[in-house]
């Protein structure tokens, strides 16, 4: 009996196979009942996967001026996934009847992108500011036309002044805009149109500037900065003075022949490139207060107020630390407005600027003074007379050689204000106001300037002190 007891417990601790092997070994064991094996639970199968909601998109591709259908024209939906960041995209061709489809999409914001040979890219955004990418809803069918407008383009030959054709020499199509009241000039376009770059003319000194939008254009001949292999007769152009051209033979894009461009059309621009006289500035630099032990080389800016911009002339500037001299050019005859700053900071750095004249050699001993910027501290007697409820008046200190711009600092009733990031000059008082409103009088260190105006060569301790009145001015 006591056997027996021993055989069951060790079934209770023993394995399966130790058991088994107890049993078959002990007759006694060999009686008991047979235990029922435990049934193991098999897992639910798994849940088929929900079907994706999809959309699709379609529409026809038109040309913008005649209407009629493109085939061929190559439309593209992009899109961007939350994880990748990397952008995605699909692509389908219009059939003869100028249709495109897309089919299977799945819920993204994408843009929609159309382009075909001799017409301007067209992306459609979800805003007409063109802003914002489209989204498809889920189950839709979206219905999008596209119009593509077709390009203007110009092209012609650049020839030295005997008529050899000039390989190597890029020409550039510089857009006219105006911005805000302001014309400018740049490669770009309105957003929804690709930029067009220079084009480098061939050995027969051919170029062709295609998608290019309609509108006023200033057409150059340059030698591309990125180019870095010139030719050998691009790059003697250059050193001759040759370099930069205009259309109409002036020197300037304030002199250059305009071209306004229709969609579809060609123009011709041929350039005969003439040796120019191009010529160096050079002087001393002075500073009023030493520079910033960092400092090692002048920043330079060149603007031509009264001749427009040259903003595509190549020059250069070298400067000579240890003599405090400086050399730029080369420059073409003109105007120039020079700006030297010893870095960006308007509060600590160094500034100067001076007006020359470029004729028909080299400008020496143009040396100048580098000084801090300032601020000059106003205390206005309004009389009580500033209006309330409207548009503050506004006190401009205008210096001397400077463009003229209807800005300055606002009025308060407060009556105390600053002019900040002076330099040292002769300046002018001026009101900008409604009628009714004129200064009576303006008195800087004791002395009347209205009249004459005053001359800053520093920071002061004085006050501007101005007088408005209501009368009329005299």
């Amino acid at each position: 009996m006591q056997n027996l007891v021993r055989l069951l417990l060790l079934a209770v601790i023993a394995s399966p196979l130790c058991v088994q092997k107890t049993l078959a070994q002990n007759p006694l064991a060999q009686n008991l009942p047979a235990q029922k094996p435990v049934a193991q639970k098999q897992p639910d199968p798994a849940p088929a996967p929900a079907p994706v909601p999809v959309a699709s998109l379609h529409g026809i591709v038109r040309d913008e001026m005649t209407h009629k259908p493109l085939a061929g024209a190559r439309v593209q939906l992009v899109w961007i996934t939350p994880h990748s960041k990397i952008p995605r995209g699909t692509t389908t061709t219009s059939l003869p009847d100028g249709t495109y489809s897309f089919s299977q999409l799945t819920q993204h914001p994408y843009l929609l992108v159309a382009t075909q040979p001799h017409y301007l890219r067209r992306t459609v955004f979800a805003s007409p500011l063109g802003e914002g990418q489209l989204e498809l809803l889920p189950g839709s069918d979206r219905a999008i036309d596209l119009s593509l407008l077709p390009e203007a383009a110009i092209d012609g030959t650049v020839t030295d002044a005997s008529g050899a054709p000039i390989p190597g020499v890029s020409v550039a199509a510089i857009r006219e805009r105006l911005t805000h009241g302001v014309l400018t000039y740049d490669y770009t376009d309105d957003g929804t149109h690709q930029t067009s770059p220079p084009a480098v003319t061939d050995p027969s000194g051919h170029y062709r500037i295609g998608s290019l939008p309609e509108g006023t254009y200033a057409v150059l001949a340059l030698r591309d900065p990125l180019q870095t292999a010139p030719t050998p007769s691009a790059t003697t152009a250059v050193d001759n003075g040759s370099l930069p051209v205009y259309l109409g033979g002036g020197f300037s894009l304030a002199h250059a022949a305009r071209l306004t461009l229709n969609p579809g059309a060609t123009y011709h621009a041929n350039f005969r490139l003439t040796p120019h006289k191009r010529h160096m500035i050079r002087g001393a630099l002075n500073f009023t207060v030493t520079p910033d032990p960092r400092f090692d080389q002048p920043i330079a800016s060149l603007d031509e107020p009264f001749d427009g911009p040259r903003n595509f002339q190549p020059w250069n500037l070298t400067y000579d630390r240890r003599k405090a001299t400086y050399e730029l050019g080369p420059l073409v005859p003109g105007d120039y407005t020079l700006t030297l700053a010893t870095g960006l900071d308007f509060e600590k750095d160094l500034y100067a600027r001076k007006t020359i004249t470029v004729a028909d050699t080299d400008l020496d001993h143009v040396d100048l003074t580098l000084s801090p910027r300032f601020s000059l501290n106003v205390r206005i007697i309004t009389n009580r007379i500033l209006p309330r409820g409207e548009k503050a008046p506004l006190l401009r200190l205008h210096r001397d050689g400077d463009p003229f711009t209807e800005s300055g600092v606002p009025i308060d009733r407060s009556g105390a204000l600053a002019f900040l990031n002076l330099e040292p000059g002769h300046y002018t008082l001026h009101l900008i106001a409604q009628e009714g409103i004129s200064i009576e009088s303006a008195r800087f260190a004791g002395q009347d300037v209205l009249a004459r105006g005053l001359t800053l060569k520093g920071p002061s301790d004085a006050f501007l002190e101005v007088t408005l009145t209501p009368r009329p001015p005299r």
